[in-house]
């Protein structure tokens, strides 16, 4: 068995999904019972559904949560009538519930200093693992943005997770202020982990290691002790290989 690896791109050099080349499985939309039905054997863990209308948008909304189903509406494009859903598969909630866990412990200690109390995390607003500020999720309306999102993807391509964090900044009104994707190339063996930040309104990949900004997920000035969170790479190897472990 190959070793895990976690590959980080250069700044500005963003990795080369081997994976772009696989088909990304389509199904043109008939109804939302057929298409919940026939998610529910899906070997994958992202798809793209065409013809899907508004009021047929609103109708797949529905149904599943009458299914009270976990599957995630990446994208919607009301004008092309196009539909991106990710699909909870054991290998796809790895990839960004762990990498999220690893940053979350990693930030408790040693010196918790009532962070724990000023943080909330969870799965909102269509996300994989988001997380922010409490008080960015006491607001009402749309100021409700976390200022982490953490994104897996197993057979959706690179470039495709990377329209996917573009939404984010966009969709937020830029109140998303970190975007990590953790993508699993399957034919290379590796996870490659890039972190996109904004500023100023220009999106840019940062490498040289996962490194999260104290001041961009708090959003204000670190206080005594505290400082950029660092995922060190044994941590990065500790969590390929929970991936690999999921992948087999």
């Amino acid at each position: 068995m190959s070793t895990p690896t976690t590959s980080m791109p250069p700044s500005g050099a963003p990795s080369q999904d081997e994976d772009d080349s696989i088909e990304t499985p389509t199904i043109r939309f008939t109804s939302a019972k057929v298409l919940l039905d026939c998610i529910d054997d899906f070997p994958s863990d992202y798809l793209t559904v065409t013809h899907v209308s508004p009021p047929s948008f609103t109708r797949i909304e529905r149904e599943r949560d009458r299914r009270h189903r976990k599957y995630r509406f990446r994208r919607y494009d009301c004008a092309a009538h196009v539909l991106t859903m990710t699909l909870n598969t054991d290998l796809h909630e790895t990839l960004h519930g762990e990498l999220y866990y690893a940053f979350r412990d990693l930030r408790f200690m040693p010196h918790d200093r009532g962070l724990r109390e000023e943080w909330a995390g969870g799965d909102v607003m269509e996300g994989n693992s988001t997380g922010g500020p409490q008080s960015v999720f006491e607001r009402r309306g749309d100021g409700r943005w976390p200022t982490l999102v953490v994104l897996g993807g197993d057979t959706e391509p690179l470039t495709e997770m990377r329209r996917d964090m573009a939404f984010w900044f966009s969709r937020s009104g830029h109140r998303v202020k970190v975007v990590v994707l953790a993508k699993f190339e399957r034919r290379r063996r590796v996870v490659v982990v890039e972190r996109w930040e904004e500023e100023d309104g220009r999106i840019e990949i940062v490498g040289g290691g996962l490194v999260l900004g104290f001041r961009s997920l708090f959003l204000r000035d670190p206080g005594p002790e505290e400082g950029d969170f660092v995922v060190s790479m044994p941590d990065l190897e500790e969590y390929a290989e929970r991936v690999f472990g999921q992948s087999a």
